[in-house]
């Protein structure tokens, strides 16, 4: 973020400058997005400089970075919740929680109908801010989930338990379905159906790293159905054994620790995750660790 800053608005005024500052911008976020931490203020005003000379390629960019940056605001809030269990805190802020997650959903949405000529586009990098956007959508919609049955579990809960199981009923939908875009992004030389670049160049490697987050967020978030986490979780291992990337062995389910009561009564989908899933990876993994 030091470098954005030193570049300053001036980055935003050439072409290599943008095509620069999308790319880091794109970094910044997820892990924003993985940390669970609200986006740097100077992204709003960038956001404004761009929009005022926008280039039709960078519109689905700047629809994403406006929708992660919200979500990144609304993570930081409802993480602290849920993961303490703070049922009186829950009930005082779900409304304009849930207020929020609508609108960012209804904003992405409304430019989606009105704008189709920027939903696809068959370029990598295209792919790959779709995937940023999926990644985040994923995770956003998991915590909203938790925070309904925190909400739930308050003493004298204000809300109608049936508009919370509603709420969570739209919630897993959006991620069963977004998690379905995200494999099915999956090429297939990594075992997915989508058109494949030579598996060999340097193209097909740098692809395998751009999909590495979005698979992790639909590997270890227990409320993706479970063949869709296993699609994703297989797509891993290969980019960590063919592609020799290592991060892609890195993610594991359940890295977070909530209370009981944010996942009771929820369909949860369980992974086998026993020998038949990590020895097989993992030597030739620390073996190439120990290298380095």
């Amino acid at each position: 973020m030091s470098l954005m800053r030193a570049r300053g608005d001036r980055q935003l005024y050439t072409r290599t400058g943008r095509q620069i500052f999308w790319l880091m911008h794109n970094m910044l976020q997820i892990q924003h997005t993985i940390t669970n931490t609200p986006c740097p203020p100077e992204f709003d005003r960038w956001f404004n400089i761009i929009e005022q000379t926008l280039q039709p390629v960078e519109v689905l960019f700047l629809q994403v970075g406006r929708y992660i940056s919200a979500g990144c605001s609304l993570l930081s809030r409802v993480m602290p919740i849920t993961r303490s269990g703070d049922a009186e805190r829950a009930c005082a802020e779900y409304e304009q929680l849930l207020a929020e997650c609508d609108q960012v959903e209804l904003v992405m949405a409304e430019w989606m109908q009105a704008a189709p000529e920027y939903r696809i586009d068959p370029a990598p990098v295209y792919d790959h801010f779709w995937n940023s956007w999926r990644g985040a959508r994923i995770k956003i919609h998991h915590m909203m989930i938790l925070l309904t049955k925190v909400v739930e579990h308050a003493p004298d809960c204000p809300f109608d338990p049936e508009a919370l199981q509603s709420r969570r009923d739209l919630c897993l939908q959006i991620i069963a379905a977004t998690s379905r875009d995200v494999v099915d992004s999956i090429p297939k030389s990594l075992g997915g159906k989508a058109p494949d670049t030579d598996p060999q160049s340097p193209t097909a490697y740098f692809d395998a790293v751009r999909l590495i987050w979005p698979l992790s967020h639909v590997y270890i978030m227990p409320t993706a159905p479970s063949h869709l986490r296993a699609a994703a979780r297989e797509a891993l291992l290969r980019i960590g054994r063919e592609k020799g990337i290592l991060t892609a062995l890195t993610p594991r389910a359940g890295g977070y620790h909530f209370p009981p009561e944010t996942l009771k009564g929820i369909p949860i989908d369980e992974l086998d995750e026993s020998d038949g899933y990590l020895p097989r990876i993992l030597p030739k993994a620390e073996a190439k660790r120990s290298v380095v």
